[in-house]
Formats: C-alpha cells, structure tokens, sequence
C-alpha cells in the first residue's frame, strides 16, 4: 500500500506543480522566476516520492491479481470521469458565459474525485486532500472577487496536492 501512496505522491506532486505554477504565474506575472522556483521544489517532491517508491521492491512488480485488475480499472473510470467533468464544466460555462468559473469548477472536480479514490486504495488522507480543495472551491470565489479568487484557488489547490504528495512520500 505503502508504494502505492509514493505513485500517488507522484501524481500529486506533477499536478500541485502545475496548479502552483499557474497560480503563481496569474497572481504574480512580473515575476516568472516564482514559477521556476515551485517547478524546482515540485521535482524535489516528485523525486522523493519516487525514491520512496524505489524503495519498496515489491510496490515496482506489475501486479496481474484480479483485485489489482479491478482497482486499476475503476482508477480508470474514477480519472475518466473527472477528466469528462471538467470539460463538461469548461465548455458548459463557457455557453452560459461565465468562464470565469471554470477554474474553480476545475477545483472542486479534482477535489471531488479523491473521495472515491479514498474508497479504492483505503487511503483515508484522499479524503482529507478532496474535503480541502473542495472548500477551497466552494469558499474563496465567495470571499474575494472572481478575479481574484483564480490565482489563488490555483495556489491553494497546488498547495493541498503538495501537502498530499510530501505526506505520501513520508509513509
């Protein structure tokens, strides 16, 4: 279980990277070397959750069982479902005119998929990172104005992965 947290890590690590360099990009854009910065730390969290995952012999072997073959094809369907959510969300809010709101639709979907994930790896800190991007997404675009709240749902949901990630790689 433990090497499947550290891939799970690293996913988390690749994304949180991602989310934090458009964040950092949209609310601080005269100072692109931010974003060189979070890229440096997210492949230093990337590389320990490989390492960890390195580290378990076992967690690298290919996995044939018919429950191995089960979970990997509701993760499939999990992924599937949020990938098709978002561009449902994108293209939805854009025909209504209000694309101002695709970022923090984007959120809450990828906060809503860890829950099932939570369920199908038995990993209980999966709730934790979906409940915060979720209330991220739910919240921030209600205290500050829209236009603020983008860059900033990208930080914090980028912040929420890291954590995740930087867990993932301590177990």
């Amino acid at each position: 279980m433990a090497g499947s947290r550290a891939r799970g890590g690293m996913f988390m690590a690749a994304f949180g990277t991602m989310w934090l360099v458009g964040g950092v990009l949209g609310e601080f854009p005269s100072m692109p070397w931010l974003a060189a910065i979070a890229v440096a730390f997210g492949a230093a969290l990337f590389l320990a959750n490989w390492r960890a995952l390195r580290a378990q012999p076992a967690a690298l072997e290919v996995e044939t069982s018919a429950e191995a073959q089960r979970i990997a094809r509701r993760f499939r369907l999990v992924n599937l479902g949020q990938w098709a959510a978002v561009a449902a969300a994108a293209i939805g809010l854009n025909a209504i005119h209000r694309p101002q709101w695709i970022v923090p639709a984007g959120v809450a979907i990828v906060g809503l998929h860890f829950l099932p994930l939570a369920a199908l790896f038995r990993n209980r800190a999966h709730y934790l990172t979906g409940a915060a991007m979720v209330a991220l997404a739910v919240v921030l675009p209600w205290q500050v104005p829209i236009a603020a709240a983008i860059p900033l749902l990208c930080l914090g949901a980028g912040a929420v992965l890291w954590l995740s990630a930087l867990s993932a790689a301590r177990t």
